[in-house]
Parts: structure tokens; C-alpha cells; sequence
């Protein structure tokens, strides 16, 4: 099975890196369409070039330890939107959103942004190195016409079989230690921001509602 390795950058360039080994069997690729996805596009003045004609953000769902940060470790930063225990992680020097992961290392799973991918000079398609879409998450958040939408298949099961077996992976292996959000006694690397209700409150899709 043929690998790939492909360059991740933020938008100025300061926190640069590679996604590593990965092929369509190691990533499953969804779009999510869920309101506090799109709030926290909108949170980081991103909504531009993060979500897509009905409100959806590409992840891949991939195992953070195939995520190498090798330049601006120092500008990693990230935020609670809710009370739950999701981390939204981004490059604090311009606000290029980087993915999610659970609070807890032991829970070995990334959802990678688009964004983050630096694409513009691979020679190999992407659906050749991270596969199709395979999963369309929360669709009833979809913006716009979202007809098209809904006609599609959701997809959830391989997005949640993809993440079970990543992190049961990761647990008997050891590999929820190889992250570059958490440092070796498994607090993340920079502090948890968290949005206050008034602040959340006047994000889209929250203050239309």
C-alpha cells in the first residue's frame, strides 16, 4: 500500500509541518456541518475559506500522531467552545484553524481542517492520498439550499468506526503519547480558551437563531 506525506502550513507560514504515511485506508474524509463548526470558522474570521456553500467544514480524520509540527510549536493555541470536552485547536498568528481533538491525549483522534493542508504543489490527487468523502456529519445545521445536501448518504459509520479503532489502537500501543497538542504528562500545550455564552451568543449560526 502506497503512503503519502503531505506539507501542513497556517496561511502566514509560521507553524509548518507534515501530515505523514497516510493513504486512503489511514484517513476517513467527512464534512461536518454541525453549528459549533461553523461557529468557531466564524469565531476565527475564517468562514470565508473554511466552510462551503451550506455551511460545511472538510476534516480528515486521521491519528494525530501522523501530524508533525516542525516550526511554530509556539503559536498552537486553542479553544472550548462549549462545555463539552472537545479541543478546537489553531495557529494563533493568523488564525489558520488547525482541527479538533477530544481534551484528553488517551483519546487519540484529530480531526484535521482542509485548511491546514498545504496542496498546492502535490503531483498526486487528493482523493488518491485521503480518499472521497465518506461522511456528512450533522447535515440538519446545513445552510442554504440544502436540498443536495440531505440527499446524500450520511456516512456516520465509518466516521465512527474510523475513530473507535484509532483510539483502541493507540491505547495498547502506546501512541497516544505522539501528539503534537499535549505534552508527555498529557496536558495540552496551550491553555484551553473558552468562549464565554455572550461571546458564543453573537457567532453565526448562534445569532441567527
Amino acid at each position: 500500500m502506497r503512503t503519502f506525506d503531505i506539507p501542513v502550513r497556517c496561511e502566514c507560514g509560521s507553524v509548518r509541518g507534515s501530515l505523514n504515511a497516510v493513504s486512503p485506508s489511514r484517513v476517513v474524509r467527512a464534512v461536518c456541518y454541525c453549528d459549533d463548526c461553523q461557529a468557531f470558522a466564524h469565531h476565527l474570521g475564517r468562514a470565508d475559506t473554511v466552510l462551503d456553500d451550506y455551511g460545511g467544514t472538510t476534516i480528515f480524520q486521521v491519528s494525530p500522531s501522523r501530524l508533525t509540527i516542525t516550526d511554530g510549536e509556539r503559536h498552537l493555541a486553542c479553544v472550548r467552545l462549549t462545555g463539552r470536552n472537545l479541543l478546537r485547536w489553531y495557529a494563533a498568528c493568523c488564525g489558520t484553524p488547525i482541527g479538533n481533538t477530544p481534551g484528553s491525549y488517551k483519546l487519540h483522534f484529530l480531526g484535521l481542517i482542509h485548511v491546514f493542508l498545504d496542496l498546492s504543489d502535490l503531483e498526486v490527487p487528493v482523493d488518491k492520498m485521503l480518499g472521497p468523502v465518506r461522511s456528512r456529519a450533522f447535515k440538519k445545521f446545513a445552510t442554504g439550499d440544502a436540498s443536495v445536501i440531505f440527499a446524500m448518504p450520511e456516512g456516520g459509520l465509518p466516521f465512527l468506526i474510523g475513530g473507535v479503532r484509532r483510539i483502541l489502537g493507540a491505547l495498547l500501543t502506546g501512541a497516544y503519547r505522539v501528539t503534537p497538542f499535549f505534552d508527555g504528562s498529557g496536558k495540552p500545550v496551550a491553555a484551553p480558551q473558552r468562549l464565554s455564552g455572550e461571546e458564543k451568543s453573537r457567532l453565526p449560526p448562534y445569532a441567527n437563531a
